[in-house]
């Protein structure tokens, strides 16, 4: 995710919680996608960028992002299934929603999850170059917040969560 577009939903969460705090006083009013986007996804994001270790971060990150969808469909009158197909069902989005459901139920017991407990996302922390014993030590950059999907190997979750706000934030200048 590019410098400039973080910059921008910073700028923009602050105008996206004006907006809603605005639309709110004239009553109940359904949040765009869009303005949730701006509001919640980027600056949680956002967040967890400037504390990559952070597992709760992390959790929080994957929950708004898997929102989104939610979101989107609402907002369009769709069933969720079929919006996801739209987009070309990209797996990235499966291990968010997998990273969020997991966070939010500590359990999932559907067999079509790559993780079925919380216990598979966990903060990998390796000894630094001056801790570990000659030639075992890595740079911190090598620690991350991984997720540990059944019959994959690690995934960092950081890369995974820019790649689905790429996905929607292409969506979202399409709708």
């Amino acid at each position: 995710m590019s410098k400039i577009r973080l910059g921008y939903a910073r700028n923009q969460a602050t105008s996206a919680v004006a907006y809603l705090q605005q639309t709110r006083l004239g009553g109940k009013v359904r949040i765009s996608p869009k303005v949730f986007f701006k509001a919640f996804v980027l600056p949680t994001v956002e967040e967890f960028r400037r504390e990559p270790l952070s597992e709760r971060r992390a959790f929080l990150a994957a929950i708004v992002v898997n929102h989104l969808a939610d979101y989107a469909a609402a907002h369009e009158n769709v069933e969720l299934i079929d919006l996801v197909r739209r987009l070309g069902n990209p797996p990235v989005l499966h291990v968010v929603r997998d990273v969020a459901d997991a966070a939010k139920h500590s359990v999932l017991r559907k067999d079509d999850r790559t993780v079925k407990d919380s216990g598979q996302i966990e903060r990998l922390h390796s000894p630094g170059i001056f801790q570990a014993p000659l030639g075992q030590g890595v740079f911190a950059e090598a620690n991350a917040v991984c997720v540990h999907r059944i019959g994959h190997p690690p995934t960092q979750l950081l890369p995974a969560l820019d790649a689905a706000v790429d996905i929607w934030t292409a969506y979202l200048q399409e709708a």
